[in-house]
């Protein structure tokens, strides 16, 4: 609950929303609405440097503010001197975390809207949810929320010489195990994908995703998947993303890409739901078991295993339909 009246807001505003990937994304329909209530504000977005290309094309962003955290403490230094540098008159804490609350002091600005789960004081107008606070309704307009330049698109159906077939989008991967559908179940969805039409691409990056996706690849007879995983920025991800008919993955960033997109998404879920993580229009298909939901991330009882190929087939077949 904000402590006075907010002022109206005008100047420049710093978004701070550096990680994770899914995260930004999920907050890119937020500042989207932002810039059209707010047309005049020049909105400046802190970002992680490997999001940063993603960032800066977006149309209601009109600066990127780079944090470069390979660089250590020495870096993170240099980034609050370039905060207080840059006079803000508004920032926009969608973070909640000790650093962000840190780039918040070190701004001055005379508006500092946000949270912080122990500190709540720093935060001149605190409030978790800064969409109400700021009478903002963040999916008023449909998607797409997110901006991919459609040269980038057509480069990626050159570089992957995709065909007029649909385009099937897979990701293999997730920040935990726990929540990554099993391999095998992977390699039996694709083989029985093998009599039909389509393009299939498998996307992520990271070592782990990179290992997962060549195992896939090896143990699959079906020959039209080609692994794009480790070889895309987090923008071509997107324009992946873009020109595929259907997204297929469990709880993670490229995921949400999708929905952001507007592109149909099959969600496999077991130790989160989709409504808890975030999602909302989508085709979501549970673990049959009692405890999903249960983020037990040392759970021992069967979980993404009982979500069937024959399932995910049943669901991939009628939305291309």
């Amino acid at each position: 609950m904000a402590i006075k009246e907010l002022p109206p807001l005008r100047g420049r505003v710093l978004v701070i929303a550096y990680s994770a990937f899914g995260d930004i994304v999920q907050k890119m329909a937020g500042v989207k609405a932002l810039k059209k209530c707010y047309p005049d504000l020049s909105v400046t977005w802190l970002s992680c440097s490997p999001y940063k290309q993603l960032v800066e094309v977006q149309p209601f962003v009109n600066d990127v503010l780079s944090w470069d955290r390979s660089l250590g403490n020495r870096g993170f230094l240099k980034l609050l001197n370039n905060i207080r540098k840059r006079h803000f008159d508004v920032v926009l804490d969608l973070k909640g975390t000790d650093r962000s609350l840190l780039m918040t002091l070190f701004s001055r600005a005379p508006v500092c809207i946000g949270w912080h789960a122990r500190i709540p004081f720093f935060h001149n107008y605190f409030t978790y949810d800064p969409w109400s606070f700021l009478n903002i309704d963040v999916h008023r307009e449909k998607g797409p929320h997110i901006f991919i330049p459609d040269e980038l698109k057509e480069t990626i159906r050159k570089q992957f010489k995709f065909d007029k077939a649909p385009l099937i989008v897979c990701v293999v991967g997730a920040s935990k195990p726990e929540k990554c559908w099993p391999i095998g179940h992977w390699v039996r969805f694709l083989d029985m994908l093998a009599g039909y039409d389509a393009n299939i691409c498998i996307i992520g990056h990271g070592t782990k995703e990179e290992r997962l996706s060549e195992q896939l690849c090896q143990e699959t007879r079906n020959n039209k998947v080609c692994n794009a995983t480790g070889q895309l920025s987090f923008l071509e991800m997107g324009a992946m993303i873009a020109r595929a008919s259907l997204v297929i993955g469990g709880d993670t960033g490229p995921s949400h890409f999708a929905e952001e997109l507007g592109v149909p998404l099959i969600g496999l879920f077991g130790p989160t739901e989709p409504h808890e993580a975030g999602y909302k229009n989508i085709v979501a298909l549970l673990a049959e078991c009692t405890h999903v939901g249960c983020q037990n991330w040392r759970c021992s009882f069967p979980c993404m295993e009982t979500i069937t190929p024959q399932k995910v087939l049943n669901a991939t077949l009628s939305l291309l339909a």
